[in-house]
């Protein structure tokens, strides 16, 4: 259970930490690079505190933080930019879960199943079916 809350914990930081940036570019007229560069530093600068380890920050409305950042008078969510700020949230989250699907499935293992006791070959990924094959095949040319 603990580490299924690490996860969930780490995918909230991942999509906050998106947001935040998203608002820069979008509402603090930063560029790209710029609200890269402020949000590095902001996250270094944070991920040495309690407030980190806790996600007590998480609290803050991104549009917000993005201000505070940027030096800028904050942003108030309004009638005329409340949309937008959803969809700019909605964006990073599922950017989160993006970045962390594609970590899992880098992480799986090559074997795929293998029965215990079996005596079977288990089953290889499509890549490694294809770099096997092609020894195989030259092999079995060779002896006939």
């Amino acid at each position: 259970m603990k580490r299924h809350m690490h996860r969930t914990q780490l995918r909230e930081k991942t999509a906050y930490k998106a947001a935040v940036r998203a608002c820069l570019e979008a509402f603090y007229a930063k560029s790209p690079t710029q609200a890269e560069s402020l949000v590095d530093d902001w996250w270094a600068r944070l991920s040495a505190t309690s407030a980190f380890q806790s996600g007590i920050f998480l609290h803050s409305e991104p549009i917000n933080t993005a201000g505070r950042i940027a030096g800028k008078e904050i942003i108030e969510i309004n009638a005329n930019n409340e949309d937008a700020y959803e969809q700019l949230l909605k964006a990073s989250a599922r950017a989160a879960r993006r970045a962390k699907d594609t970590r899992v499935s880098a992480r799986k293992p090559a074997i795929r199943s293998m029965s215990k006791g079996s005596t079977r070959v288990a089953a290889l990924s499509s890549t490694q079916a294809k770099s096997k094959a092609a020894p195989q095949k030259r092999l079995a040319s060779a002896k006939a």
